[in-house]
């Protein structure tokens, strides 16, 4: 009915699956060509202790959370859309040293300006002594926060900050009550 009501030739829903089984037929729906996010994705449960979840961490990664500081990473959170600049230079970077194909800025941006601050996204970004090394994109739910998208700069590898940022990512998620964390698709 909203498809039709905007015009739309059709509309495309991804369904969280659920614990129980529902057919698409039901709804008078058909299966895509081809997946957007991926089909299955690898779902941490939040409802664990802080301790528990650092335990599923490997020690190097503990390690390299528990110093970040040391090394003078900082992580902050942002909900405003202007931010996605800062996020734009991390994607682009990774581009420019793997070959990988991302989104169009425009799609970033409208995500950013869609969701950020109706507080359903967050772009996290890390800062070694002030400046900008990486950043990731996240989207939530009342009860899940989706690892959607990061990058960090070439030049920044040697002081690893996905670490410390995936760990506040996940432990911020646990803080506001969140019971999943989605790795979704990143790798």
């Amino acid at each position: 009915q909203l498809a039709h009501k905007q015009k739309a030739l059709f509309a495309r829903i991804e369904p969280v699956l659920t614990k129980h089984k529902v057919a698409l037929s039901d709804f008078k729906l058909k299966h895509a060509l081809k997946d957007i996010q991926q089909p299955q994705t690898w779902v941490l449960n939040l409802e664990q202790s802080e301790d528990e979840i650092m335990a599923g961490f490997t020690p190097t990664n503990r390690n390299l959370y528990r110093n970040a500081g040391n090394k003078g990473l900082t992580i902050r959170q942002s909900h405003d859309p202007k931010d996605v600049k800062i996020f734009l230079q991390m994607i682009h970077d990774v581009v420019a040293h793997t070959g990988i194909v991302a989104h169009s800025d425009n799609y970033y941006t409208v995500m950013a300006e869609t969701l950020l601050p109706r507080k359903a996204g967050v772009i996290y970004i890390v800062e070694h002594e002030g400046s900008p090394v990486g950043a990731a994109f996240v989207f939530d739910s009342p009860t899940t926060r989706y690892y959607a998208h990061a990058g960090s700069l070439l030049r920044a590898r040697k002081l690893h900050p996905g670490t410390p940022l995936l760990a506040n990512m996940i432990f911020d998620a646990k803080a506001q009550g969140q019971t999943e964390f989605d790795f979704v698709g990143v790798a």
